[in-house]
């Protein structure tokens, strides 16, 4: 009789977590809904404000927040997947809209949203394999002034693909990074990834001028006594050719 017992209370569990499954994946499936319907809202200032209330359903920290669980591993693996795949869109989609109307100077989404990259950050978190958005956390990093930063998620990005400047977001990422370094004053990183470039494209002007302006300053370092010339230095400020210019 005691065992009877125990194989109904198994069941009555077992069957309250499924009823508590299926709740979950229809909450991730509202979601889903309400994701979809703040893309098609006709400004992005009102996709970034429904995607910020979105992930904030997430992010509760209740007792019964299912869907924070879900993204946690807490359930159903199928779930799981579901919850983490669109919390990272959302994290994806509040980041570069955010960063697209900074860009443009919109002055209400800069008050609304000063800092766009912890979003960016969140869903690199759950994808960090997602290389384009790798190379928009570095252009949101430098207009913050976060050189170093900037410079890491490029330099992650390159490395990661091996070097193959085979795609434009290769080939954008290494041109972001020799600007960076530029800027930061790194004359011996900037110089190897100079050459790194010039090798894969020997014309490339952008490359020619900075390789001739490093030179020039490691020359100058030499002439002037100055020891260690290939360490870090800042370099003095100059008037920068367009970074548009082909590679020949």
């Amino acid at each position: 009789m005691v065992f009877f017992e125990a194989v109904n209370r198994s069941a009555k569990e077992q069957e309250e977590e499924t009823l508590k499954d299926n709740v979950v994946g229809d909450e991730i499936i509202a979601c889903h809904e309400l994701y979809t319907k703040a893309l098609l809202a006709p400004e992005p200032a009102e996709t970034l404000s429904a995607l910020v209330s979105l992930a904030a359903r997430f992010e509760e920290t209740s007792d019964e927040n299912r869907l924070r669980d879900a993204c946690e591993g807490k359930g159903k693996e199928q779930d799981c997947t579901n919850a983490r795949k669109l919390l990272s869109c959302i994290y994806r989609n509040i980041a570069t809209i955010a960063e697209g109307l900074h860009v443009k100077g919109d002055q209400m989404a800069a008050e609304a949203y000063p800092d766009t990259l912890p979003f960016f950050l969140k869903s690199l978190s759950f994808d960090g394999n997602d290389w384009e958005l790798w190379v928009q956390l570095s252009q949101a990093s430098r207009r913050h002034g976060f050189l170093k930063v900037s410079r890491w998620s490029l330099e992650k990005c390159l490395r990661a693909n091996k070097g193959s400047f085979n795609s434009p977001l290769q080939w954008r990422a290494l041109t972001q990074l020799l600007e960076v370094l530029y800027e930061i004053g790194d004359l011996s990183s900037c110089k190897h990834w100079v050459e790194v470039a010039l090798k894969a494209y020997p014309h490339f002007a952008r490359g020619l001028w900075i390789q001739e302006q490093v030179n020039m300053s490691q020359r100058n370092a030499l002439e002037n006594g100055i020891e260690n010339a290939g360490s870090k230095r800042k370099l003095e400020p100059a008037i920068l050719p367009s970074s548009k210019e082909s590679s020949g």
